[in-house]
């Protein structure tokens, strides 16, 4: 096993590694099922993030679930090596947005944006440009453009919960947890649907591989709260299609004990 930082999004290995066998834990199997028309939208979904870590996850399996991805990466060349012709590619800058990241927000279905500093050390002045700015940007980008869908927005777990773990990510990414809470704030005062998702410490681990809890609001960033990236993954595609997650937040682990489905977690979210 891998284990990067909460707000790391780097990859070790090859794609399926971290996608994981499709049928590991209890409901699995049902929700990897044969493509139905629940997953056939008539407008792509939009990842901010896609090149790397959760995002690259996430787009992958809206791919392989048959629905249609479009993408801002900065990077084209990476986002094509990833991607290639299956998803719609755009190239911009999160923290300098021009005319073709306004265009990236027409005629999108939803939003689902992972995008972050990269993993290690980073000054305050780069978080707030992506995590927070970045942020902003796509909320007055989707607002601009008479978005309609839901915005759903991967963070970290800590952000309004003090622990040693949270001051220690805080003395290498300057501002990490501060930048963060603003860019959640902006997100609940905007006027679009919205959901926030936290993540737990990221693992390289498959998915199934253990049940997955989903706690209402924030908890502390804490070494023993981890959580796979294929999982969160899979977090964020059921949470898109469930109508009982919009305008919630909540915290996505590793369960220790038995829980319910992820199904019937997000219906009492």
């Amino acid at each position: 096993m891998r284990l990067d930082g909460p707000s790391g999004e780097r990859i070790s290995g090859p794609l399926w590694r971290l996608l994981g066998r499709p049928v590991r834990s209890k409901g699995w199997a049902k929700r990897q099922q044969d493509v139905t028309s629940s997953w056939i939208m008539p407008k792509p979904v939009l990842v901010i993030g896609a090149t790397r870590g959760t995002g690259l996850i996430i787009a992958t399996r809206l791919l392989e679930h048959g629905t249609p991805v479009r993408i801002v990466a900065r990077n084209l060349v990476k986002a094509r090596a990833a991607f290639g012709s299956n998803a719609e590619i755009i190239k911009a800058d999160l923290s300098a947005p021009n005319g073709e990241f306004q265009r990236a927000f027409h005629d999108v279905e939803h939003i689902i944006f992972t995008a972050a500093v990269p993993p290690g050390p980073a000054t305050e002045d780069q978080i707030r440009a992506v995590d927070y700015g970045g942020v902003v940007a796509a909320l007055r980008a989707a607002t601009a453009s008479g978005f309609k869908g839901r915005f759903l927005y991967m963070t970290t777990i800590g952000t309004t919960r003090k622990s040693f773990a949270g001051y220690l990510l805080g003395v290498m990414k300057k501002g990490v947890m501060r930048w963060r809470r603003e860019a959640e704030e902006a997100i609940r005062t905007s006027d679009l649907r919205w959901t926030i998702i936290r993540a737990g410490v990221l693992t390289n681990d498959g998915a199934g591989l253990r049940a997955v809890e989903l706690v209402k609001g924030d908890i502390p960033l804490r070494a023993r709260y981890k959580i796979g990236r294929a999982d969160v993954a899979e977090v964020f595609l059921e949470a898109m299609r469930s109508r009982s997650t919009e305008r919630k937040e909540f915290s996505v682990i590793w369960a220790k004990g038995d829980v319910a489905s992820l199904g019937l977690q997000l219906q009492h979210m």
